[in-house]
């Protein structure tokens, strides 16, 4: 299994410690609007996430959930199977590319 955490840690130098911290914070920030949801007597909580949207539905009890990724999410994943773009990949490639033309400068 990936590990969404592990791999933005290790992209944005946060360290792992300070995003688990965050990852606390947005527990709470959804149990609380289950919490506004379960208040107002509404059994469907609907959070959107960034990259989609959660829809946590309760009734009797039973929890149910459902994830629709956000048309972002949604092309980007066809273009990585259809077309085999991966973004992190090029990105990477991009950068490398100028950190190369900037060292070539330097010598001329």
């Amino acid at each position: 299994m990936h590990s969404l955490i592990e791999d933005l840690s290790v992209l944005t130098t946060i360290p792992l410690n300070n995003l688990n911290k965050l990852l606390d914070k947005a527990l709470w920030c959804f149990c609380d609007c289950v919490d506004e949801s379960r208040i107002s007597k509404e059994n469907i909580t609907s959070i959107d996430i960034g990259i989609g949207v959660i829809s946590i539905c309760v009734e009797d009890n039973n929890i149910q959930y459902r994830f629709v990724p956000s048309k972002k999410l949604e092309s980007a994943v066809k273009a990585v199977i259809v077309e085999g773009k991966n973004p992190l990949i090029e990105t990477a490639e991009d950068k490398l590319t100028k950190g190369m033309l900037e060292i070539h400068k330097s010598f001329i």
